[in-house]
């Protein structure tokens, strides 16, 4: 009766601990990973119109409000779009975390525990200088509401449901999406179809193991046919 995603992360914990033990001299069994990890949720890829509906709602949706979350998503959906970043790499940003001179993202403690390096567009480097002038004033994070606090990846997954309303993009529910994390997958998936090679975006996502990164070949083959 378990999902997937329990079964998954029970083998994971108890990997970690098997990895240990060997470690330590004792012979542990290394469970392999499940084979279905991915059938539950089929995520949403968003296509380029969608983004730019996505873009159009976020820069509008109660636009004469201005308040924190009005300011910050604009800024965060194209960040997450542009950089296949995951929510709780944004929200961690610090203003210190980014060289507006070389346009370069620096990404500490993320999943596994392990740092990493992001190159910005331009165009969003541009968007992000805009932001900074206007809004940072000695915060430490870069997404900060008006009352310099940390922002949350709950209020940020609701305020994408609102702009997936106004865009015109239907979701199906809690379970079903698109979800926020969707925007990694489309990231990742449109470099892929520009040309990508797999060492580079393994690199860009952050994956310890280029198996997680193979994914995305099997999503834009099944793109290709759906559309042959």
């Amino acid at each position: 009766s378990e999902s997937n995603k329990c079964w998954t992360n029970r083998i994971s914990i108890y990997n970690q601990f098997a990895v240990y033990l060997n470690s330590v001299g004792y012979s542990a069994y290394i469970l392999p990973k499940p084979k279905n990890r991915y059938n539950e949720y089929v995520p949403h890829i968003f296509t380029e119109e969608e983004i730019n509906r996505i873009y159009y709602a976020a820069d509008t949706i109660n636009a004469k409000r201005l308040n924190s979350y009005q300011r910050i998503m604009p800024v965060l959906v194209r960040l997450l779009f542009s950089t296949g970043l995951r929510i709780s790499e944004a929200i961690n940003l610090k203003c210190s975390d980014i060289d507006f001179t070389t346009g370069i993202l620096y990404l500490y403690d993320c999943k596994n525990g392990e740092d990493r390096i992001v190159p910005m567009h331009q165009t969003l480097l541009e968007y992000l200088k805009e932001y900074a002038n206007e809004y940072i004033h000695d915060n430490e994070y870069f997404f900060e509401t008006i009352h310099h606090t940390q922002i949350t990846a709950a209020t940020c997954y609701k305020k994408f449901r609102d702009i997936l309303f106004s865009a015109g993009i239907p979701h199906g529910g809690r379970g079903k999406g698109p979800r926020l994390h969707d925007t990694r997958h489309s990231f990742a998936v449109h470099l892929l179809e520009n040309g990508a090679d797999l060492g580079s975006l393994q690199e860009l996502m952050g994956h310890s193991d280029i198996s997680s990164t193979q994914f995305y070949t099997s999503m834009v083959d099944q793109k290709l046919r759906s559309v042959y």
